[in-house]
């Protein structure tokens, strides 16, 4: 018999929390401390907000992930 689960669930912050999860994998401490997440509500993307060199970082070790 299927559970059923009520009550309210925040998307959102699930996302974030995930994705903050994934780049921990290859950020340090401190590089973490300096990254924001954001979602856009309309298209639904994540948008790392960093210094570029954390950006870069991200975005190569992201790609990796993907294959």
């Amino acid at each position: 018999m299927p559970i059923k689960r009520t009550g309210n669930f925040d998307l959102a912050k699930e996302m974030k929390i995930r994705a903050r999860k994934m780049i921990s994998q290859f950020l340090s401490e401190e590089e973490l401390l300096e990254v924001t997440i954001e979602i856009n509500k309309t298209t639904s993307k994540l948008s790392f907000h960093a210094p570029d060199a954390i950006s870069e970082e991200i975005t190569i070790n992201l790609a990796k992930l993907d294959q």
